[in-house]
Parts: structure tokens; C-alpha cells; sequence
């Protein structure tokens, strides 16, 4: 059964907005916190809680629970000395494994590295860019869906040196930590969905829907060719 989590985005730009809505959809119990009435009305139908605040406020941060969240993301870095005081609060508050901090340039970032002992910061068009540098090396990619918490699923033709082979031969799983979830067989010119056996035969026209880590897809990756 899948974990419910309780989680605060403070800062609701373009991305918040979406990772909001995201993490609504994935059925977690999500706090938005904005500083603009007007913000806090658009995203208020796609969370649990929406709240209008100024997140340096120390007293009306902590008043919405930000101790009891399981995880807190701090996603606008528009206001740099906003987002320093309130990951400072944050970081007062709440242990520092719960605590996600947004950068926005290279500067920002050794900033929050030095100041704080927080554990994760994170640069969310820098990361598009190198999952979409990863898709254009290996084009026999198709859809790529991104799963809460670092979870990537893949929906990808046979890679040439698992063609003929079992699912159990290609050693997918023991060797990347990834699952192959589905398998889609092409008949005629409609593809059908197979039950993934292990005895079952990868054909070159076959596609796979595979799921694991962004890190050990990216190993995955590594190690195929579309040559």
C-alpha cells in the first residue's frame, strides 16, 4: 500500500505550482504556502491546505505544522534573502533530512552549502536538462514519466544486445536494481500488453515499460546501444 505523505511547498512559482499539484494527484496530503493572495487562490483546489504567508514570518511558519511534515520543499528562489531566512527557520524547526532547498544559480548553491546543513538542494531545470541530454544519446527512448521521490519510469524499445534473449537472461534486474513492468508485443501494426515472465523472449520490436531510480536507470543507460 502506498505511503501518504504529509508535505509543505513553500514558495509557489511555475514549479511549485506543479509540484503541488503533482504530489496532490499522487495522493499525498500537501501544505501550499505563498506569500500572494492571488497565487493561493489558483492552487487552493489542488492541495489539502492552502495558506497565504510570509514565510519569513517565524511564528506563522511554524503555526502551519512544519514540524510534523514529512517533507518540505522550498521551491521559489526568486527572493534569495527570503529563501535564506526561511530555510534558516526551516532549518531551526525541523530535522534536516526532511528539509528540500531550490537554488538557482551556482552561486546560490555554495551559498546554501555553506550555511546550512541541509542535505538536499536541488536545481530542477539543470536536472531537465540532463534527463533530456540522457534521452537524445539513446533515441530508441520513447515516454518518460518522472515518479515521486527520484523514481523514473521508461517506456523504451529492445536494446539490440537483449534481443533474442529471455527476461531472465538479460539479468535487468539483479544487475541495475530495475524492473521491467510491462511489455507491449507489436501484432500487425497495434502493439498488445504481455505479462512479464521470465522465460519470456525480448523480440526487436517489443517495447518495455521499465521502472527504477533515475540513478540506476542513468547506469542502465550507460551500458546500452543504439548502434
Amino acid at each position: 500500500m502506498k505511503s501518504i505523505k504529509k508535505i509543505a511547498v513553500i514558495g509557489l512559482g511555475d514549479f511549485g505550482k506543479a509540484l503541488v499539484k503533482k504530489l496532490n494527484e499522487d495522493g499525498h496530503e500537501v501544505t501550499a504556502i505563498d506569500i500572494d493572495l492571488k497565487t493561493i487562490e489558483e492552487i487552493k483546489d489542488y492541495c489539502t491546505h492552502a495558506v497565504c504567508l510570509d514565510s519569513t514570518d517565524e511564528t506563522a511558519l511554524v503555526a502551519q505544522g512544519i514540524r510534523d511534515m514529512d517533507l518540505i520543499y522550498l521551491t521559489s528562489s526568486a527572493n534569495f534573502e527570503a529563501l535564506i531566512v526561511t530555510t534558516k527557520i526551516l532549518e531551526k524547526h525541523c530535522p534536516k533530512e526532511k528539509i528540500i532547498v531550490r537554488y538557482r544559480n551556482e552561486i546560490q548553491k555554495e551559498i546554501l552549502k555553506k550555511m546550512f546543513n541541509i542535505q538536499r538542494i536541488f536545481n530542477p531545470e539543470e536536472e531537465a536538462a540532463e534527463n533530456m541530454s540522457i534521452l537524445a544519446k539513446h533515441r530508441f527512448i520513447g515516454k518518460s514519466y518522472s515518479i515521486f521521490e527520484d523514481y523514473e519510469i521508461l517506456e523504451m524499445e529492445v536494446p539490440k544486445k537483449y534481443i533474442g534473449k529471455t527476461i531472465k537472461e538479460t539479468d535487468i534486474r539483479s544487475d541495475f536494481n530495475i524492473n521491467i513492468l510491462l511489455i507491449k508485443k507489436k501484432i500487425d501494426d497495434n502493439y498488445i500488453k504481455k505479462s512479464v515472465t521470465p522465460d519470456y523472449i525480448l523480440k526487436e520490436d517489443d517495447l518495455l515499460l521499465i521502472f527504477g531510480s533515475q540513478e540506476d536507470i542513468k547506469k542502465f543507460l550507460g551500458t546500452i546501444s543504439e548502434k
